[in-house]
């Protein structure tokens, strides 16, 4: 009897250990997913995915943000910003209007006591970053953790708090670049009597045009990041030819095209892949299909994707939208140019797409209509 309980309690400690090995190799294989993810959404909805994963469960989950920027920008209360299951449908809402009471008395509960708290069938990790930002992740319809499995979580935990934090400072980077180049984008159009939004419009089209073209997410949004430094070279371009009211005459239309060659020169050397594609974009968004355009009159696909891209967008929207010295054309119009046009200045493929998506382009010019009594 005393040898059968002794090797029941080895066979109990030997499978012990064994799980703890599979666990913890589980653990650095989540991590290194987890870890090339960018974007926070991206990233939490891994950490979730690779917990469940870790820990064999079938559950739903939500993950929330407090404290820090996200707490300022949300008036200090916590907005969801990933969630799986029956929580999917909650991102990017504020936490207290869309959860239980009892989820919100788990999390609350959790920041309180500012680390991970385990509730029956519910379970709240704490991460804390070094500048201050907090987050939590909630879980509940969970089957009853032992010592093991919230030993795995706690070591699990303890590894990405620290990944959160550099994904939040990728995030912020990536924010203040975006904002950057908007603000730059923003000033060349105010210069040539512009509002900002044109270059949001630009960027937002441009974008579902490279999707629907069928480059990749990320390709998608590089474009449309760089697409508002289309006219960046118009600074160098002198207001009297800017903003004449007439037509320009041969000297001055030479000088107003050398602004594709000047947006170039001033982008050119980054090593950033933002202002490379800015660059690109730039040069090359004044060439036409048929190689009437300049400044080297390519034709075809010789001319970059993300050129031909950003010049049907700039001038779909250029003729749809009011500004301050003439109304919008009808759409009907501007569809009718834009097809006299197909295999001429514009992609004839580019114009197919934006023809079939024509509803969705409407909805984005609508969505940054320009307020010209607001500018005056």
């Amino acid at each position: 009897f005393t040898l059968m309980c002794a090797s029941l309690r080895s066979y109990r400690d030997i499978m012990t250990i064994e799980q703890s090995k599979k666990g913890l190799e589980r653990v650095i294989d989540a991590s290194a997913n987890i870890f090339e993810l960018k974007s926070m959404r991206n990233f939490a909805v891994g950490v979730l995915d690779q917990l469940m994963a870790l820990l064999h469960i079938e559950t739903d989950a939500v993950y929330v943000h407090s404290g820090g920027l996200a707490a300022t920008i949300d008036d200090g209360r916590m907005r969801v910003i990933a969630g799986t299951g029956q929580y999917s449908k909650l991102e990017e809402t504020i936490a207290d209007e869309t959860l239980s009471i009892q989820a919100l008395a788990d999390l609350t509960r959790a920041m309180e006591e500012r680390r991970n708290v385990y509730c029956d069938d519910r379970f709240v990790g704490y991460f804390e970053g070094t500048a201050g930002i907090r987050y939590l992740l909630y879980m509940d319809k969970i089957r009853n953790l032992n010592e093991i499995d919230r030993n795995l979580i706690d070591l699990f935990t303890r590894n990405v708090s620290i990944a959160f934090e550099n994904v939040n400072l990728h995030v912020d980077l990536e924010e203040t670049q975006r904002e950057i180049v908007y603000m730059l984008g923003e000033a060349v159009e105010t210069r040539s009597r512009e509002t900002g939004n044109h270059v949001k419009r630009v960027a937002e089209i441009s974008k579902l045009l490279a999707k629907e073209y069928g480059l990749s997410e990320t390709e998608s949004e590089v474009i449309k990041l760089a697409s508002p430094l289309h006219d960046v070279g118009k600074i160098g371009i002198p207001d009297s030819i800017l903003n004449k009211p007439a037509k320009l005459d041969a000297d001055e239309w030479e000088k107003m095209q050398t602004h594709a060659i000047g947006g170039y020169e001033m982008l050119k050397s980054s090593r950033r892949r933002i202002l490379q594609a800015g660059a690109a974009i730039a040069y090359e968004h004044h060439e036409k299909w048929d190689g009437s355009g300049y400044p080297n009159a390519k034709s075809g696909d010789d001319i970059h994707i993300y050129g031909r891209i950003t010049a049907l967008a700039d001038v779909f929207d250029a003729l749809s939208s009011d500004r301050c010295y003439k109304k919008a054309w009808p759409l009907e119009k501007v569809v009718n140019l834009i097809k006299e046009e197909r295999g001429k200045h514009f992609d004839p493929q580019l114009v197919d797409l934006l023809l079939h998506n024509l509803d969705s382009v409407v909805k984005i010019r609508d969505r940054f209509e320009d307020n010209y009594e607001e500018a005056a």
